[in-house]
């Protein structure tokens, strides 16, 4: 049974997801000065900042289809950020912290990168270049290590 306070995480987790996905979306229509991108940013950086406060980074990843933010595989919302995740695969983002300190104008900085064009961006050096040339250091990209789990049953490993 699941109590409220992990209730209340996954919540959380999933909203964060949402709005990730929304402010990338939002900066690749808008200009970096938009309003619309403007709100959506530190509506971002508020629920990473509501996070942070349990917590020193918080790690989302990509696997196959699926965003998972700290272990919590965010299945109900799939559809919606089918095309953020895919956003994330072209550019070959497998896993993605943020850490505690993180302020707004470096996560605007990042969300501006993720929403630019994928070419122009490669031709730049790619995404770990072009973080770095900002002053990205509160954000952390990395790649995932899948470990499989084994089973143990009477008799042996499964």
């Amino acid at each position: 049974m699941t109590n409220s306070s992990d209730f209340q995480r996954d919540e959380r987790l999933k909203e964060l997801a949402m709005k990730w996905g929304a402010a990338v979306k939002t900066a690749a229509i808008y200009p970096p000065g938009h309003s619309n991108v403007q709100r959506a940013i530190t509506d971002l950086s508020e629920a990473l900042d509501q996070l942070f406060v349990e917590r020193d980074q918080l790690t989302l990843g990509v696997i196959g289809k699926d965003l998972v933010v700290e272990h919590y595989n965010l299945l109900e919302i799939r559809s919606w950020l089918s095309s953020f995740v895919e956003n994330l695969k072209e550019r070959h983002i497998e896993k993605v912290t943020f850490l505690r300190g993180l302020q707004r104008a470096e996560l605007a900085a990042f969300i501006e990168i993720l929403a630019s064009d994928r070419r122009g961006l490669e031709a730049r050096g790619g995404l770990e270049d072009a973080a770095a040339s900002r002053g990205i250091s509160h954000i952390k990209l990395g790649r995932l290590r899948l470990v499989k789990k084994e089973e143990v049953t009477d008799e042996g490993l499964a």
